[in-house]
């Protein structure tokens, strides 16, 4: 998760010459709303192999979420 030209979202950064200087950055996913102290932050690795993110209360919710999600309909309870 990083601030980038596109935005603050999720990045692959890779080393494609072995120089040991990050030189290709790929955006992986777009959070909305994912930068500031309640956004998405943390990445971590699952029990199954696969990488969470876990995101704040002020995280919008992406577009592609599936839809038995139950954060489908998640709303602020502020």
């Amino acid at each position: 998760m990083a601030q980038a030209p596109d935005g603050y979202h999720l990045y692959r950064v890779t080393d494609s010459n072995g120089d040991d200087q990050f030189d290709k950055v790929e955006l992986l996913h777009e959070w909305p709303s994912g930068a500031g102290e309640h956004g998405a932050h943390g990445i971590v690795k699952g029990p199954d192999d696969h990488l969470y993110i876990v995101c704040g209360n002020f995280t919008g919710v992406p577009e592609d979420v599936s839809f038995a999600s139950p954060h489908k309909n998640y709303a602020e309870d502020r």
